[in-house]
């Protein structure tokens, strides 16, 4: 009888390995889809993104050559979003020297046309500064995600994609705002930070010049 129930007992063990193997081929196989998915989501965010960055350029080259600038916004200079709503944009900046260059921007906001100067008494750093670069209230970035520099190789136009979005607390208003372009500066030979180490860890305010000032206006509806 004991010989009975240790073959029994080798029978249950024996099939709940097989089970557990089972399960464990369908997690991994369930495992091995979920994340092939999320790769090809993400590839096919990542070539959505490089067309359109493409397309931007393309447009933002036609217009330096016809305009004679080096700064731009793909959306214009006079943009309208709806309140509590984001806006995606792209800033384009041509470098017209024939080296690697690094270049660093800022955003200011210099008036609004309520009566309170909203740029003045809510923007949290003391120049005005908005968008995520010196911006030190998280609830006050109006422009996510956006590069405060980058290198940008000789001849050539780089394009930085931020998505805009003024706080709510803003009200409708319109915003009187400029976008401050920086180049790096270099003495006689000397090799820039993109031609030496293609990182732009610098500061242009010491080691840099104001390169061109691009003034836009935000209305909010």
């Amino acid at each position: 009888m004991s010989f009975k129930r240790g073959v029994f007992m080798k029978k249950g063990a024996l099939e709940l390995s097989i089970t557990a193997i089972v399960i464990l081929i369908i997690a991994i196989t369930v495992l091995g889809f979920a994340i092939f998915f999320i790769k090809s989501l993400f590839q096919s965010g990542q070539e959505i993104l490089a067309g359109e960055i493409a397309k931007v350029k393309d447009k933002l080259r036609d217009d330096f050559a016809s305009g004679g600038q080096s700064v731009g916004i793909n959306i214009g200079t006079d943009i309208h979003l709806q309140s509590g709503k984001f806006q995606d944009m792209f800033i384009g900046i041509k470098n017209n020297e024939p080296r690697a260059v690094c270049y660093g921007l800022k955003i200011q906001c210099l008036k609004s046309t309520s009566e309170e100067n909203y740029c003045e008494s809510e923007i949290a750093s003391e120049d005005g500064t908005v968008g995520g670069i010196d911006a030190d209230d998280p609830s006050n970035v109006w422009f996510k995600n956006l590069f405060s520099s980058i290198a940008i190789e000789g001849n050539d136009i780089s394009v930085l994609p931020t998505r805009m979005q003024i706080p709510t607390r803003a009200g409708k208003n319109t915003f009187q705002t400029r976008l401050l372009v920086f180049k790096e500066t270099t003495v006689g030979d000397q090799l820039t930070s993109a031609e030496e180490s293609g990182r732009c860890d610098i500061d242009f305010t010491s080691d840099g010049e104001l390169y061109e000032t691009l003034p836009f206006f935000i209305t909010v509806e």
